[in-house]
Formats: structure tokens, sequence, C-alpha cells
């Protein structure tokens, strides 16, 4: 093999021009195992995984965009690829194929990109002439978007698009400029990307890892990794590496930053949305299974049900490394056993720390699996937005900012003359939800914007405008079961691709039938929630399966 250099620094191996017949090629029928690894969407983990069950030696060495270069009699010799991968390259390699992929929100890809271009050092970018890595490093996140858009860099600028719906340059080289018109526009890319995505073996969401890596490796046949995974961080060990910690620092997403991101994953965003479809319902299958790894709860007396809705267009400052194993909590109802878990004690901890024990109070067990169904859903790191409705006094406001996230809290106008108002559990500035055990004012003050707002009138919020929502037992304060209801289904609309909304409120489990409908508040019974389920499908989102046994 001849070594040479890409332009990103890393080795990267040319294959030779003369070969030597080789009869040490696998059978023509045996199948591959094909990664098309789209950079910043926990590729480098997964082919980790691969690699402990397959064995480093079943790998081919070409990580990059180079497979056409390679005689098929020596792509013949590999069971596994893995790499930087367009559609057309996958083509090329011989014999029966089985290909993954794993996507992620784009807008989160792109900020990660930047995050991981930041923390490479200027000396590093300037010998080897890394025009986008010095970009990153001397432009804010607003310049850099405009810089990459002008120059059509294909690596940020609907990547999906061309990797998966067209080609990409054959250099290793994200700085190659591929403009869309190129391939005949964005919408012809789409289709293309889709078909690939069909015809993949499966395909793997970022946004819930430890679920892909399941699907993945059952499709292609392979033990499922038990335990926890361990997230290989490349950024953080670049910015170590060049002693550049300062560069994983938060940066602001204006309004005009918003406008570039929406242009750079205008198609993007319609393939992921096509992508977590495929992914939604072969998950659907793997909990009929039951290796979802959601928890086994048993049966204790129920108190209340949290109802997780997420938009089929699935996009912690660090890891919280005490919460081990991933539970992905479904919509469960409120048991004391919850107590006793890692999980609630974990969170009750940062809620309440003059408390030796988790107090067994249903509004703790509230505020700990809204948090912790975050948290295991991705949503509660920089980048990422939320909308909190009738906060009242709540603390998780101000701990959500304090993982990075940007943070919109409102309860009803003052004056409203609301029972919670009486009795002081409204807010109505910002001082109102402010916890300072929980984080600095300085930074309080720059994530957290409140305002008054109805749930029952929410038309002044804007389409696709956070990635999360969240309200502790509020939608049974609306008036009716139908009016609590439609606020969930209302809001779907405001979640951006992969957005996640979780409410707790009451639950009846007293009778299937017999309920209270109407009034200052209502009582939910199974049969309500089922019917929230399948109205939920018709905004082409999904209700985390029930367990209210």
């Amino acid at each position: 093999m001849v070594l040479t250099r890409s332009s990103t620094g890393k080795t990267k191996l040319a294959p030779p021009l003369n070969l030597p017949v080789d009869h040490n090629i696998l059978s023509w029928d045996q199948e591959r195992i094909i990664f098309l690894h789209v950079p910043k969407t926990g590729g480098t983990t997964l082919t980790s995984l691969i690699e402990n069950a397959v064995g480093k030696s079943a790998f081919c060495p070409e990580q990059f965009n180079d497979l056409p270069l390679w005689p098929a009699g020596l792509l013949a010799r590999y069971r596994v690829f893995a790499g930087h991968f367009d559609r057309i390259s996958v083509n090329v390699i011989p014999g029966a194929r089985k290909v993954v992929t794993l996507l992620r929100d784009p807008r989160a890809r792109i900020m990660s990109t930047y995050r991981y271009w930041r923390a490479h050092s200027r000396e590093l970018a300037v010998s080897q002439n890394l025009g986008y890595v010095l970009a990153a490093i001397d432009l804010d996140f607003f310049d850099f978007l405009k810089w990459m858009q002008q120059r059509s860099i294909h690596d940020v600028d609907n990547m999906y698009a061309r990797a998966l719906g067209g080609y990409l340059p054959m250099t290793g080289d994200p700085a190659g400029r591929c403009p869309l018109e190129e391939f005949g526009g964005g919408e012809r890319l789409v289709e293309e990307a889709i078909k690939f995505l069909q015809s993949c073996t499966a395909v793997g969401i970022l946004e819930e890892f430890d679920c892909s890596v399941s699907l993945i490796f059952q499709a292609l046949n392979l033990p499922v990794p038990r335990g926890q995974i361990p997230t290989l961080m490349k950024t953080d060990e670049l910015a170590i590496r060049f002693d550049r910690s300062d560069s994983l620092e938060d940066f602001s997403i204006n309004a005009d930053a918003e406008r570039e991101l929406s242009k750079l994953t205008r198609y993007d965003q319609e393939i992921y949305r096509h992508a977590v479809a495929l992914f939604s319902s072969r998950k659907a299958r793997l909990y009929r299974t039951n290796l979802g790894g959601a928890a086994s709860l048993t049966d204790s007396k129920p108190e209340e049900t949290p109802t997780v809705t997420r938009s089929p267009i699935f996009s912690q400052v660090g890891e919280v490394s005490r919460l081990g194993n991933k539970v992905m909590l479904k919509s469960v109802l409120c048991r004391s056993e919850h107590f006793n878990t890692d999980w609630l004690r974990f969170w009750a901890e940062r809620i309440q720390p003059d408390q030796n024990e988790p107090r067994l109070h249903r509004k703790l067990w509230e505020f700990c699996i809204i948090s912790q169904a975050l948290h295991e859903r991705g949503m509660l790191k920089a980048g990422r937005s939320g909308v909190g409705f009738a906060v009242g006094r709540e603390p998780l406001a101000s701990l959500f900012a304090s993982f990075g996230t940007s943070i919109l809290a409102t309860d009803l106008k003052l004056g409203s003359g609301t029972v919670f108002e009486a009795a002081g559990q409204h807010a109505a500035r910002l001082d109102d939800i402010f916890v300072p055990r929980l984080i600095p004012r300085r930074e309080f003050d720059q994530r957290v914007r409140f305002e008054p707002a109805d749930m029952r009138d929410i038309s002044r919020f804007s389409d696709a405008s956070v990635d999360f929502i969240w309200s502790s037992c509020a939608i049974e304060h609306l008036g009716t079961l139908q009016a609590g209801a439609q606020f969930v289904l209302s809001t779907t609309r405001l979640l951006r691709p992969g957005g996640v909304s979780v409410h707790t409120t009451e639950y009846n489990v007293g009778s299937t039938r017999n309920t209270i409908e109407c009034g200052r508040s209502v009582v939910y019974r199974s049969s309500d929630l089922e019917e929230l389920a399948a109205n939920l499908r018709f905004h082409r989102c999904y209700l985390e399966p029930l367990d209210i046994g």
C-alpha cells in the first residue's frame, strides 16, 4: 500500500496500480457490510462497535470516497466497508451488499461540524491549506455559514442530498466545491436520496443512538452490543490535543444564523424526515420484540402519566455519566419504585439538593421524568431550544438552561385570576423562574426568555421553532379533556425535525369509563390517551408506547 496525506491531515490509503494475482478473496455471494458514514453523525462510534463485532482485519482500509479507484479484485478481499462514501461509490463494491447509514438533525450536524473544525489548531490549518478550518476558527457562526454557502462546501451545504442523492468529490476533501445545480437541482437529489434510503438494510438516527445500534446490528445479523456504549468524542480529543478548549464554548445562534441554517439544510431536512420515518417503523417492530432497551417496570400504584410525543422528522454539558445505560422511558405511570432508580435520584439531587433521599412526591417525579425523557433523547445540550408552558415557579427552565439550551418559559398573563396565581405558584417574570443553585444569573439571562402565553391559543408561535416542548401537570387545567389533547396536537407544529414533546397529566386509575371530563381539572383515561396516540399519527407524529398496566 502507498500512504498519502489527505487535506484533513489524516493518513489515507491509496490502492496500488500494479496488483499481483490474489486468490485470497471472499465468495462473490458472501454479503458485504457497508456503512455509509456521513461526517459528524456518530459514525466513528458505530464503526468501532462493528469492528469489535467482526474484527479489524475484515475492514477495507479505504475510509474516504475513492472506492472507484480500487480494483474489484482487491475490494473483494474485504467483508466490511466503512467510510465517507457516496451512493455511487457503494455500487462498485462487489458481491451481495447490506448497506446501513446513520443520520442526525441536519442543523445539529452543521453545528457539530463547526465545533469540530474550530477544535483544530491554526498551525495545522495553515500548513495543510485548510481554508474551511480557518474559516471556522476565525469567523462567528453566522459568518461561517455565509462563507460556506457562498462556496457551496459540500460537507456543510445539504450534505445528505449530495452524498445520498448525488455524488461527492473523490478527494476526501470537504472543501471541494460541488454546486447543487450540477445535479439538476435539489429536488432531484431529494428523490434519489429517498430511493437510496429505502434500499438500505437499516437507517439509524443519532438522536436515538442506542436504539439505532440495536436496529443496525440486528439487520446485519451481528450480536447487539450490551451495556453502556462509549461515545468517541473526536472534537473533545482534538481540543485537548491542540489546546483549543476555548473552541468548545457555546456560540449564539441569532435570527440571521437561523436563516442561513435553513438554506444550508433545506433539502437535507426533507431527506431526514424520510429517514426518521423509516427508523420509526423499524423501531416500533423492535419494541414489539422487546429489544428496544426500554425500562421494564412492574406494577405499583400509579398516579400520573407523562405523554411523550415526537416529530417523525427526528436534531449536558458533557455526558451525565452517573445515569449509566440509557433508560429510554416510554409513556409511563408514576410508580413508587421510580424513586429508587439512578435516573430519578440523579435529577432529584439537582432539584432538591438539601434532601438526603428523594421525597416521595408526584411533583418531584414529574420534574425528574421530564428531565430524563429530554436528556436521553439528546435535547439537553448546547444548540437545542425548548419552550415550557404554564411553568409557574418550577425549576425546569433554570435546570435545562444549565445544560446550554435556549429556553422560552411561558405562563398565563398576570391578572388572569387563576388559583395558581392566588397561591403564589404563577410566573410573571424571569425572576420567578430563576434558581440560583442551578445556574449563574449571567448565563440564565443569556439563555432564558419569559413571555406570557395562553395554552388555548398558540397561534403566535412559529412553526418548526423549537427542539422540545414540556409542561408539568398543565393540560388537564384547560377546561375539557378535548382542550388538553388539542394542545398536545397543536404544539407538534412548533417542533423542528427530531423534536420531542413531554407532558405530565392526571390519570384515572379507578375507572376506564367514568371520569371528570370538564371543569377546573379533568382526569384522563387509557382510552383518551389511545385516542390521542391515533390522532398524533395524522399529525405525522407518534406517542411513545403506553406503559399503563
